[in-house]
C-alpha cells in the first residue's frame, strides 16, 4: 500500500517533470510560485500541483495564531514536504486564504505581494538594470529575467 509521503514524493516529481519538459507549464507554475515566494521550490512545486490557484498558504495554526482566520471544515490540505524537520522528512499541510475565514478574535488579511502601478516603471528599470534585459513592459522584463534566473539555476532546482 502506497503512503501519502510516497504518494506526495511521486507527485513532487511528476510535476517537476512536467515543467521542465513544457514552456506552458512552466509558465503556469511561474503564476502559481509567485504568490507564494517564500515558499522553498518543493513546496512550490506541490502548491502548484495540488492548488494552483492558492494566493497564500499556511499551516492551519499559523492562521489561527497569527491571522486570526480559522479554516474552514471540510477544506483540503496541501501535503508538501517538510525537509527541515529533526533531521527527517515528514509531511505538512497548507491551506490557502480561500479556505479560511474570520475567527472569534479580529481576524486580519494577510499581506499579498503587488506592485502598484505607480511603481511599474521604477521596478523595470532596476530589473532593467540589474539582469541587462530590455522588456517593453514591466511582465516582460520580469518574464525575461525568469528565464535568465532558471537558465542559470535549472541544474540545482530541477534535479
Amino acid at each position: 500500500m502506497t503512503t501519502r509521503m510516497e504518494l506526495t514524493q511521486d507527485l513532487y516529481q511528476e510535476t517537476v517533470d512536467q515543467i521542465r519538459k513544457d514552456g506552458q507549464a512552466w509558465g503556469q507554475f511561474l503564476q502559481s510560485a509567485c504568490r507564494n515566494y517564500r515558499l522553498p521550490f518543493t513546496e512550490m512545486v506541490l502548491v502548484y500541483a495540488q492548488k494552483p490557484e492558492a494566493t497564500a498558504v499556511l499551516e492551519m495554526e499559523q492562521w489561527n495564531r497569527r491571522y486570526g482566520l480559522w479554516v474552514r471544515k471540510g477544506a483540503k490540505g496541501i501535503a508538501v514536504l517538510d525537509e527541515d524537520y529533526t533531521n527527517r522528512t515528514r509531511l505538512k499541510f497548507y491551506f490557502d486564504y480561500s479556505d479560511t475565514r474570520p475567527g472569534k478574535v479580529k481576524s486580519v488579511k494577510p499581506p499579498i505581494w503587488n506592485v502598484p502601478s505607480h511603481l511599474f516603471d521604477n521596478v523595470k528599470e532596476h530589473l532593467d538594470k540589474i539582469y541587462g534585459v530590455e522588456g517593453s513592459t514591466l511582465a516582460g522584463t520580469i518574464l525575461e529575467c525568469s528565464r535568465i534566473l532558471t537558465e542559470q539555476n535549472k541544474d540545482s532546482l530541477l534535479n
